[in-house]
């Protein structure tokens, strides 16, 4: 169970510079200057969730280093790959909404044009370092609301669901609602992302 978190911890994190660092196109100076300052902030955040409890912070980047080289097939700054992800009953959202490789059009260029930078937190309504995290996302998506940012949650709590001790856990809409997050929420109910 504790490399499971473990996993799911360093997977969020590639998962975050991978996209903070494919988002970047129209406006690219604009972009990358927010994209870097949001990239900061989110390492910042991140790092005493890399490692277990008591791992220094100079073994952090052995960590990130280490799962960089078994992710050697996306580095940072190749396009994340494409998802569809249910928003809700019959309802999904797409990467190729928001953000797609230069030259690429969008999936609805006539009501969204613009590219964004798209920034992805997975988590699950039992993770505590994920309760810790998300008060600090949700002020980084209130701080760049109207700007080329766009914030999911993505939700694996349903994917999780048949791991014993996490059967009767929250749902995560409601619960994150209670909580006062207001952040777009994407379900992956079966662990694939």
């Amino acid at each position: 169970m504790i490399n499971f978190l473990s996993w799911i911890r360093k997977t969020c994190i590639v998962a975050a510079i991978l996209i903070f660092s494919s988002g970047l196109g129209v406006g690219q100076e604009q972009d990358t200057t927010v994209s870097d300052t949001l990239a900061g902030e989110k390492a910042e955040l991140m790092i005493g969730d890399i490692a277990p409890p008591g791992v220094g912070q100079e073994q952090d980047s052995t960590v990130l280093d280490t799962l960089a080289v078994e992710k050697a097939e996306l580095m940072i700054g190749d396009i994340a790959p494409s998802w569809a992800l249910m928003t809700g009953p019959g309802e999904y959202e797409f990467l190729q909404n928001w953000t797609v490789e230069k030259g690429t059009k969008l999936r609805k260029p006539m009501t969204q044009p613009d590219r964004h930078v798209v920034v992805l937190s997975f988590f699950a309504t039992w993770c505590k370092p994920c309760m810790k995290e998300l008060p600090h996302l949700q002020n980084l998506y209130e701080k760049y609301m109207g700007q080329k940012i766009k914030f999911f949650l993505v939700d694996i709590t349903e994917a999780t669901r048949t791991i014993t001790g996490y059967e009767n856990v929250p749902k995560a809409g409601p619960f994150l609602t209670k909580k006062g997050l207001t952040m777009p929420i994407l379900y992956d109910t079966r662990g694939v992302t």
